[in-house]
């Protein structure tokens, strides 16, 4: 689940641009945050489609 820490994890190396080091760190931290909020959006609207589609089927 995201929570407000990764969020704000995510915003402050999105701010940071002080050396290549930190921002190759940021850029990882920010792609695995985007992987992880991409899976929940993608896992929470396959729920609510099974969840629609049996009680469809359930009518039938």
């Amino acid at each position: 689940m995201i929570n407000d820490a990764m969020f704000a994890s995510s915003r402050r190396c999105a701010g940071r641009a002080a050396s290549s080091q930190t921002r190759v760190t940021c850029d990882a931290a920010l792609e695995q945050f985007g992987r992880t909020y991409l899976v929940q959006v993608v896992r929470s609207a396959e729920l609510r489609f099974r969840d629609a589609r049996a009680a469809v089927s359930g009518w039938g």
